[in-house]
């Protein structure tokens, strides 16, 4: 197999978003709270959060081939920053919804957004047969690790920052809840990094392996 910094790239942008996702999964129903929605208000934004991921991960993963999967990724990663952004700058419950809608949050740890089919789909490329079954473990195993550590890092940042504002030591004025959220928010900046480093040889093989050779619309 021909040495590439594809896998690693693939990896690393698992591993850091999953660990941003079970951070979140912790603080976003406090932090909610905090900026004064009630239960209803929660539960319909987490509605319409779910809602609008699914539609726009299909929408984004169905048109992947044809536009660039590399482009992909980075569209997602920028509508993952956009929501996170918004959700720091407003508590108005319309703004979020529409936020949540357009943008890529997972309120519950889970994978979401078009990168999982995306990144299975480049990691089916990149790695050869006899080896794909125990990438595609290592791949899982590092998402599910990262979200578990993501969690308890959230839930331990949270529990510190509190302590630290009751026992008058604190020195954030900010509430804990939406300082781990504003903690969470730059992850999208850092994903449209890592795409941009993707070996453009994938466009050749993946024409060649779905008989496009002389249609340029599918590229990694």
């Amino acid at each position: 197999m021909t040495p590439t910094l594809d896998i690693p790239l693939l990896f690393a942008t698992r591993i850091i978003r999953m660990f941003c996702y079970g951070f979140l999964s912790v603080v976003l129903v406090l932090y909610l709270a905090e900026a004064g929605l009630t239960e209803q208000q929660a539960g319909l934004l987490f509605t319409f959060t779910l809602a609008g991921d699914a539609f726009i991960s299909l929408y984004l993963t169905t048109h992947a081939d044809g536009f660039g999967r590399k482009r992909t990724l980075i569209i997602g990663a920028l509508l993952m920053l956009g929501a996170g952004v918004v959700f720091l700058l407003t508590n108005n419950l319309i703004i979020l919804i529409l936020a949540a809608i357009i943008g890529v949050i997972s309120p519950s740890g889970n994978e979401i957004g078009p990168f999982l089919s995306v990144e299975q789909a480049g990691l089916s490329q990149l790695v050869p047969n006899e080896m794909r079954t125990k990438v595609f473990a290592w791949y899982n195993l590092a998402g599910s690790f990262s979200t578990a550590i993501g969690a308890l890092t959230g839930g331990w940042l949270a529990k510190f920052l509190q302590l630290r504002r009751l026992d008058g030591s604190g020195f954030l004025s900010l509430h804990p809840d939406r300082l781990c959220h504003r903690r969470v928010s730059p992850r999208g900046f850092l994903f449209t990094g890592f795409p941009r480093h993707r070996s453009a040889k994938r466009s050749q093989s993946c024409q060649k392996s779905l008989g496009l050779a002389q249609i340029p619309q599918c590229r990694f």
